[in-house]
């Protein structure tokens, strides 16, 4: 299936649809995914299936990861690029 967007609202947010974030992207996929990023500021993977190691490689892509020093309560123990949403 293609990769296709769903606005989230007229200002901020989508929906990517068609990709599945356990599987390596092609740079033009990412290439895709990040302009996506770059035009709506939020994007919504639903129904992933990845690990916390899968899901840090991705955000690499985007650049530099925080490791959170400021937020050691909400950090992941083992991931610190993780922050915990409780």
């Amino acid at each position: 299936m293609p990769l296709s967007l769903r606005p989230l609202s007229h200002a901020l947010g989508a929906e990517i649809q068609g990709i599945d974030l356990g599987k390596p992207l092609s740079n033009s996929e990412f290439d895709q995914v990040h302009q996506a990023f770059l035009d709506h500021g939020i994007l919504l993977f639903r129904d992933q299936k990845i690990t916390r190691e899968q899901h840090i490689a991705f955000s690499r892509r985007f650049g530099e990861l925080d490791s959170h020093d400021s937020l050691p309560r909400d950090r992941h123990p083992d991931h610190p690029e993780l922050l915990l949403v409780t």
